[in-house]
């Protein structure tokens, strides 16, 4: 009998360890998980978004005459992201969008400005892209 009742309380012992290291460790790692899922799910969206109207040239959503609206569009992208040299590559992205066109650049200027747009939007798409997949 006091062999059955040690038993029971090494029983209980461990299940009340068990039940410790659930919250201290389990919750932490499952928390952090979620997490993770959480922000690679917004960045997708975002990244989503802004990655049409770089294509796009701004045109997909009407963006491209209005860099505030673009701006708007970009904000949530330079919430999520943690890279002093991509949101200067975004910000001048746009700037250089809303400066397409002007009347005071000839055709050949203008079309220079857009192969440079062209290779720059390309180059922020692939860096979000990589940031996307590193996590």
């Amino acid at each position: 009998m006091q062999n059955f009742i040690i038993a029971l309380g090494a029983g209980s012992l461990g299940a009340v360890l068990i039940k410790l290291i659930d919250i201290i460790w389990l919750q932490r790692v499952l928390e952090n998980h979620e997490r993770k899922k959480w922000l690679r799910d917004k960045r997708l969206r975002a990244f989503t978004n802004l990655s049409k109207e770089i294509l796009s040239m701004g045109i997909d959503k009407g963006y491209g005459s209005n860099s505030f609206k673009f701006y708007a569009l970009a904000s949530e992208v330079l919430l999520l992201i943690n890279d002093d040299w991509l949101v200067k590559k975004i910000d001048l992205f746009i700037i250089e969008l809303d400066d397409l066109g002007d009347k005071k650049y000839s055709e050949e200027e203008n079309e220079i400005k857009y192969n440079k747009l062209w290779q720059d939007g390309r180059m922020i798409i692939k860096k979000l892209n990589q940031l996307l997949l590193r996590g």
